[in-house]
C-alpha cells in the first residue's frame, strides 16, 4: 500500500476513513500513498479532539513479537493531548493483552489489530469519549522499526492511527533507538501536524 511524500501515513478508520492529522491528540494513520512521509489525513485530529475526553492505554513495546507496556510513554501522549489540544486525557492501567492484536500488530497487520482493539474496549468499555493507544515495534538485532498509534471512538470503531517506519525520511532522519526515542518521535510527528493545521486556519 503506497505512501505519502515520506510523510507518516494518516488514515481513517473502516467506516469513517479519515485519519488523523495531528493528533497532538495521538496520530492514528496507515499508509495510503507509498513515499517517505508518514501518512497524512484531510481531517484535523484537533476537531475531533476538542472538548472530548480520552482514555490511553499503556504503549505497548513489542520485541521480537513480545509484549511489555510502557506506561511513561502512555502518560506522555496524555500529557501531550492535554497540552496541546486542550482536551482531557487520561492514562488506564488496563493493558491490552490479547495475544490476537499482538500479534496482528507485530506481523504489520494493522486491520486485524484495530478490530482486536475493537473487541478489547468492547468487552471493556471506556468511560471516555475517544480511546487510544501507540504500539513499538523492535527486532532485537535491528531497533525500533516501526510506531503506530490507534485512535477510537468509545465503542472501539477506529477513528484514525498512524504509521511511522522506516520508508519514512523522519524515522530515517531520527533514527530511534530506545521507546523513548520512539515516544519523542510520535510526539515530534503529531506536533509538527497541530502546527501546520493552527496555520491552515
Amino acid at each position: 500500500m503506497p505512501r505519502m511524500n515520506g510523510q507518516p501515513t494518516h488514515c481513517h478508520g473502516r467506516g469513517s476513513r479519515s485519519a488523523w492529522s495531528i493528533l497532538p491528540a495521538l496520530a492514528l494513520c496507515l499508509a495510503a500513498c507509498q513515499t517517505t512521509k508518514p501518512h497524512e489525513q484531510s481531517a484535523t485530529m484537533v476537531d475531533r479532539l476538542a472538548n472530548r475526553t480520552t482514555t490511553v492505554y499503556p504503549t505497548v513495546v513489542m520485541h521480537d513479537g513480545r509484549a511489555s507496556y510502557d506506561h511513561p510513554a502512555a502518560e506522555a501522549l496524555a500529557a501531550f493531548i492535554t497540552s496541546r489540544t486542550g482536551a482531557r486525557a487520561q492514562v488506564s492501567d488496563e493493558r491490552l493483552t490479547s495475544a490476537t492484536p499482538l500479534a496482528s500488530l507485530w506481523k504489520g497487520q494493522w486491520r486485524e489489530g484495530a478490530d482486536a482493539l475493537k473487541g478489547h474496549i468492547q468487552a471493556h468499555p471506556v468511560q471516555t469519549d475517544l480511546a487510544a493507544m501507540a504500539v513499538y515495534r523492535f527486532l532485537s538485532d535491528v531497533g525500533p522499526t516501526g510506531i503506530y498509534a490507534f485512535l477510537t471512538n468509545s465503542k472501539g470503531d477506529l477513528l484514525a492511527r498512524i504509521e511511522i517506519n522506516e520508508s519514512h525520511d523522519v524515522f530515517r532522519n531520527a533514527r530511534p533507538r530506545t521507546a523513548e526515542d520512539c515516544t519523542a518521535l510520535l510526539l515530534q510527528v503529531l506536533e509538527s501536524r497541530r502546527q501546520r493545521e493552527e496555520r491552515g486556519r
